[in-house]
């Protein structure tokens, strides 16, 4: 509420983002920052300034905090909740996103962590705009395959469930949309245990009357979950599965 929602959202180029992303090996976790969250959020706006020495102080000055991921990830979360401008929170959650590797994370304090993966869901429920709402997603859903590789984030699935029982069309939509793209980032080790608790809400939200919107963002779940059970020993959730064919059909 009070925020602006400007349709026009430009983002640093691609090179820019993905060319200082640091490799695993290049984290200096003894390097100490004092720029606040309101000095990396006004960074923001001269990455897109026509002036290129503002411009590429902007980068360099992004590149040296990124040095320090215990601060850096936070303070892009913090960017991401909290700026009025929806480009500016759009960017934050993108440049968060591909930070997101297995030497960063690695890298980040455990509370440090925690206020990353409780700060992109508190986000993402917050977010009034769709555009911003997907970014997020897209940056859990990285997130979360990160976590797997050497554990779980056990707070996704209940999130993701909540999203989708929501009474706003909107948030309903957003959670299936977020089910899919974790079942694509992650795979089988969320897919299965997520399939089974979700099919009783997977065939409600296929059927009419609910919005045709979401009923496509359902179908697209469940075409993201359901490559992840074929083996013999998910015969029986790949069976109940199925039983969603007919309202499939219908759409």
């Amino acid at each position: 509420p009070g925020r602006p929602r400007i349709t026009h959202h430009p983002l640093p180029p691609q090179g820019y983002l993905t060319s200082n992303l640091r490799s695993q090996d290049s984290f200096d976790t003894g390097v100490t920052h004092h720029t606040s969250t309101m000095s990396l959020a006004e960074t923001f706006p001269a990455l897109l300034s026509q002036n290129n020495e503002a411009r590429q102080s902007a980068e360099a000055h992004l590149q040296t905090l990124s040095a320090a991921p215990s601060t850096f990830l936070p303070g892009l979360v913090e960017v991401a909740k909290t700026h009025e401008q929806q480009q500016f929170r759009q960017m934050a959650v993108v440049l968060l996103r591909r930070n997101l590797n297995q030497g960063a994370w690695g890298a980040t304090s455990a509370d440090a962590q925690n206020t990353v993966k409780s700060g992109l869901l508190e986000g993402l429920s917050a977010e009034p705009v769709a555009l911003v709402r997907s970014a997020f997603s897209d940056a859990i859903s990285k997130l979360a395959a990160v976590i797997a590789a050497g554990g779980a984030w056990n707070e996704v699935l209940p999130f993701v469930f909540k999203l989708c029982v929501s009474e706003d069309s909107a948030y309903k939509q957003t959670g299936l949309d977020l089910l899919r793209v974790l079942a694509e980032e992650v795979g089988e080790s969320l897919a299965v245990p997520a399939l089974e608790p979700m099919l009783p809400l997977l065939a409600q939200t296929l059927a009419a009357p609910t919005p045709v919107a979401v009923r496509v963002a359902s179908l697209k779940a469940v075409a993201s979950l359901v490559p992840h059970v074929q083996g013999k020993e998910h015969k029986a959730l790949l069976t109940a599965a199925q039983g969603l064919l007919p309202a499939v059909f219908q759409i």
